[in-house]
């Protein structure tokens, strides 16, 4: 198997690490028009068949921990006392405000963020203030992050940085750490993105044309702006989206079929784990934060420009329950379902929960909902794959 392959076989997060790992940079991620996901692009003349790109890849093979919230320390809610960050970020506005104190106190060089440049995602070091609040807000489309990690690799001796990724970016990153440690020197701290699914960008094309807006009418999207979805035209003005308004739509389910293999929803390989409280969407916006370690643990506690509140694991858990049990419990169901269809899965180093009898017939539904909005929005493109 190659990193192809691997992506022909519905296995690929698209994350980008194999672009950034290769010691030959005859790998590059294209947008297949047709399905809305980024693919590796192999130059096989030149490739030497090293095998580091499926060494570091986190689609086709994944270690699996049966803690339900993955190992952690201490678990907190929080904000930051920044009201015009509270306001304006997703949830809380915990990460961005944790970034901007590393980068001022001189912890890091920089962060490996996201910005959305019209429609597309762009990864890239932000060494600002400005540029790390820039990238503040979910991206609810693919997001090839880690081909940026080759601009660490790259940088000066002394530089430190912190990543932002999803469960798939941060897993890609370990990997490559674990056969490049001076990777792992330069990253000084992984802060992992909660994470249920990642629509791919048919669901923004769905969106739009929802919204009977072209998108070449498109300036910018911002997918999580508080609890609103922001479009910003080029003639100045401006379109609203309530997050239930889309996310409950046909929308969550123009997704990788590669999301449904997946067991991880706290993001269980970073050093600290950030997602919704999902309290009151305009009274209680905060930020749900699993500490895994020491360091990070000493690193949150000593960052005074964030306001946190110690909880149990049950407290966690009333939050969490039925998103941990979709992905994690009932994992071993929809696998279930992919294997009778003839469809590969990944290989699994640990043994998956067993499922309620319950998840079986919800996994089933899931995936005729799936077929039908997949059938139901399909497109033929005859323009070429674009490179990035």
């Amino acid at each position: 198997m190659n990193i192809e392959e691997v992506y022909k076989n519905k296995l690929c997060t698209g994350c980008g690490v194999c672009v950034a790992a290769c010691p030959n940079n005859v790998i590059k991620l294209i947008k297949d028009k047709s399905s809305g996901l980024y693919k590796p692009k192999i130059d096989e003349k030149k490739c030497k068949h090293c095998g580091l790109c499926l060494k570091v890849c986190p689609g086709w093979k994944m270690n699996v921990n049966n803690n339900l919230l993955g190992d952690y320390l201490e678990i907190y809610t929080g904000k930051s006392t920044d009201k015009n960050l509270q306001k304006n970020a997703s949830s809380g506005g915990v990460v961005t405000q944790l970034l901007v104190s590393l980068l001022e106190n001189k912890t890091i060089s920089g962060a490996l963020v996201t910005i959305m440049d019209k429609l597309e995602s762009q990864p890239f070091i932000a060494r600002t203030k400005q540029e790390i609040i820039s990238a503040k807000g979910s991206k609810y489309c693919p997001v090839a992050i880690n081909i940026a990690l080759k601009e660490i690799l790259n940088s000066k001796q002394e530089e430190k940085f912190a990543v932002v990724g999803l469960p798939c970016h941060i897993q890609g990153i370990r990997n490559y750490e674990g056969i490049f440690p001076e990777l792992k020197r330069k990253i000084v701290l992984h802060l992992g993105l909660f994470c249920s699914r990642c629509p791919s960008y048919l669901a923004t094309d769905f969106l739009l044309k929802r919204l009977k807006i072209k998108k070449e009418e498109v300036k910018n999207i911002n997918y999580r702006k508080g609890y609103n979805m922001l479009i910003e035209l080029k003639d100045g003005s401006q379109k609203t989206i309530s997050y239930r308004a889309y996310w409950d739509s046909d929308f969550k389910y123009l997704i990788p079929l590669r999301c449904m293999m997946c067991y991880d929803r706290v993001n269980e390989l970073s050093d600290v784990s950030f997602g919704d409280s999902f309290g009151d969407c305009e009274k209680d916006k905060l930020t749900l934060l699993i500490v895994r370690n020491q360091k990070s643990l000493n690193i949150i506690k000593n960052i005074k420009d964030i306001e946190l509140n110690k909880i149990s694991f049950l407290e966690a858990m009333k939050i969490l329950k039925k998103p941990v049990a979709f992905k994690k419990t009932n994992l071993k169901a929809r696998l279930f379902f992919m294997k009778l269809f003839g469809i590969k899965i990944p290989s699994y180093n640990g043994e998956l929960l067993y499922p309620s009898k319950y998840a079986y017939l919800q996994s089933l539904m899931l995936f005729l909902k799936m077929g039908f909005v997949s059938f139901k929005h399909k497109r033929y493109h005859k323009n070429k794959d674009i490179g990035i």
